[in-house]
């Protein structure tokens, strides 16, 4: 977490920062793990603010030698009190004293540490039986603390003189204890009445170590589900026959081999000059990564307000939160990887939210890893069947359908090992038929347009109807127009909140603009909550359209498009105002509010985007067709009132 904060402020204030933690697992001490490693910024604030004032103070009392004794207990002290008034906010508990406690004996056992040291001149090499001592003393503390007896589940096992006392003395000793009773006495007992027993310890032992393997299978099993071992059985074949990732000249040594044939990779093709684009996206993962987490984090959020959402919006969010879950797991198994073979492997998956078709969204950006696999088991070998029968231009088509049905099946075994081996319904299998069906459809398209899918623009919007009809029948359910012709309307309040992208204000409305309306009800007037609310919402919806141009682009935020929706903020909030002033009236003559409804949206135009930006035609088409709407006479009326 403090990683994830370091991260987005170098991002934002573009300034180097102290590592948070400094790798406490490798602490050789007490001292050396909360004076050098473990939180360094709260231990940096409580050198200066607690233990140099407190040891200037004593310093002048007891022997210098002694004076950081003092300190460091009110070092702990304090550091306990923290502690217990961050759990009483978190949780709004009555505090317990288990933190000052924890903290309490922290700080008596770094005193003795730092005693001793004295004592040895600095030195921390201990006699092995002085060791030992301080260590019991600590263990019989803690043990007085929580009232229980605990026995340690390793006992140095580094110092094991056999297999039998490394398994049976030494290693993970509480699954030990738990199938020596269930497991090795029965079959033991049992075996003894027909053998000698001498030798009943053999078979006892033998069924022991195949309890422990099939338990160890069925760990691997649920942690390991989604490790696709179908992939390593395609991965395989194609070894057998010469093909695939796991064939090269020269061979694969096994540390690389063993990896690449078990988990979802593939080995990067070695290039003596870098592409430009592998350039940008390795200096932009650090910014991806916190994005991602980011989106993950609000999509978390907006699951507290299922209720008030569409289902198949919440779909949509599943679907989104699948992607990046798979995408940060995939990219932690590269990373593992790499580490320990050091080689440079493919990203698992390449922006599929910049696709710009079926064929570009399957064939190049979404889970590479499986795309090739397929491609070389399943698309290649159909096709070449294929185009010795039927003319080669369309043997694509049929191994496209097969390669999804296999996809399908291949998902569809993987649902019933991961959700409790449930009867299969064949939704997988649908939903790759579906898709399967569509690319063919587009790939017969770009045949017929000699590879340009530029379609007449009626011809487009004939076919986005279709397919939106399409989707009411399969799904079953009204959707609702994204635009509520904006042209028409009467107010910025009627234009941002009922005409204007209706989806993404439904969805900003219950994770912005609510919660901090209510945060601000109980402090402010109620009649005025909404003004801050909507500048809050204008605010984050001017970081999204910041984003979204920075992913198009990948342009470096000039702050624009920020500035165009915090102008809008503010008139729409000056609006609000007049409004409650005026009681929820204010009639303006039409001649009036059309000059400056048209001005608003010129000025608005002029300074959010500029010629250079990123929108210039985009600006254009909006201004022409918003003047044109003006010069019709849409609405009777001469006043227009403005509610």
């Amino acid at each position: 977490m403090l990683n994830i904060v370091s991260i987005a402020v170098r991002v934002v204030s573009r300034v180097e920062l102290e590592p948070a933690i400094n790798n406490p697992h490798m602490a050789s001490s007490l001292q050396d793990f909360w004076g050098k490693r473990w939180n360094l910024m709260v231990t940096n604030i409580l050198r200066l603010t607690i233990y140099d004032p407190v040891r200037s103070v004593i310093k002048d009392r007891i022997p210098r030698r002694w004076a950081p004794i003092p300190a460091v207990l009110a070092t702990f002290f304090v550091s306990g009190l923290m502690h217990e008034l961050f759990f009483y906010y978190i949780g709004r508990l009555k505090p317990s004293g288990e933190a000052m406690m924890f903290f309490l004996i922290h700080g008596v056992a770094l005193s003795v540490e730092i005693v001793i040291k004295k004592i040895f001149n600095g030195k921390s090499l201990v006699p092995r039986i002085i060791s030992e001592i301080i260590f019991n003393m600590i263990s019989a503390v803690v043990r007085g603390v929580s009232r229980v007896e605990l026995e340690p589940p390793f006992d140095e096992p580094y110092l094991a003189s056999s297999l039998q006392d490394f398994w049976g003395k030494r290693w993970n000793l509480m699954v030990t204890n738990i199938l020596r009773p269930t497991v090795y006495d029965p079959v033991r007992s049992i075996v003894a009445d027909r053998i000698s027993r001498k030798w009943a310890p053999l078979p006892a032992v033998l069924a022991t170590f195949f309890v422990s393997g099939l338990m160890h299978e069925l760990i691997f099993n649920y942690n390991g589900r989604l490790m696709p071992n179908g992939l390593a059985t395609f991965k395989l074949i194609l070894f057998a026959l010469g093909k695939g990732p796991l064939s090269s000249t020269p061979p694969l040594p096994l540390s690389t081999f063993i990896p690449l044939a078990c988990l979802p990779i593939k080995l990067k093709k070695s290039s003596k000059t870098k592409d430009i684009e592998t350039i940008k996206k390795t200096t932009n993962s650090t910014f991806n990564l916190v994005t991602k987490i980011t989106l993950l984090a609000i999509l978390i959020r907006v699951y507290n307000y299922k209720d008030n959402l569409h289902p198949k919006f919440i779909l949509f969010c599943y679907c989104i939160n699948i992607y990046i879950m798979l995408e940060i797991i995939l990219n932690m198994v590269s990373s593992a990887v790499r580490r320990v073979s050091r080689v440079d492997l493919d990203p698992p998956f390449n922006e599929p939210y910049l696709t710009s078709s079926l064929q570009d969204f399957w064939g190049k950006r979404w889970n590479l890893m499986v795309s090739n696999i397929l491609r070389l088991t399943v698309y290649d070998p159909v096709h070449l069947f294929v185009a010795d029968r039927i003319p080669r231009k369309w043997a694509p088509i049929p191994a496209v359908l097969a390669t999804f049905i296999v996809s399908g099946l291949v998902h569809e075994l993987l649902l019933y090992y991961i959700i409790e081996r449930l009867k299969p319904s064949g939704e997988a299998m649908i939903f790759f038929l579906i898709h399967g069906v569509a690319l063919s459809v587009e790939i017969v398209i770009k045949k017929m347009f000699n590879g340009k899918i530029l379609v007449p623009r009626i011809i487009s919007e004939i076919i986005l109807i279709m397919v939106s009809t399409t989707v009411r029948r399969v799904s079953r359910v009204e959707l609702e127009p994204p635009f509520n012709e904006p042209y028409l309307a009467s107010s910025l309040q009627d234009f941002w909140g009922k005409r204007w992208n209706l989806m993404v204000t439904n969805i900003l409305h219950p994770t912005v603009y609510d919660p901090i309306h209510s945060m601000v009800a109980d402090r402010i007037s109620r009649k005025w909550a909404p003004l801050p609310a909507v500048i809050a919402t204008f605010f984050v919806s001017g970081l999204m359209h910041e984003l979204i141009f920075y992913y198009n682009g990948r342009l470096k935020p000039n702050g624009e498009v920020m500035m165009f929706f915090l102008i809008h903020g503010v008139a729409l909030s000056l609006e609000i105002v007049i409004k409650k002033i005026f009681n929820g009236k204010f009639l303006v003559p039409r001649i009036i509010s059309g000059k400056q409804a048209k001005g608003m949206n010129v000025e608005s135009g002029r300074g959010g985007i500029d010629d250079k930006g990123p929108l210039p035609k985009a600006k254009r088409r909006i201004l022409k067709l918003a003047s044109h709407a003006m010069k019709k006479e849409v609405v009777p009326p001469r006043l227009i009132e403005v509610r």
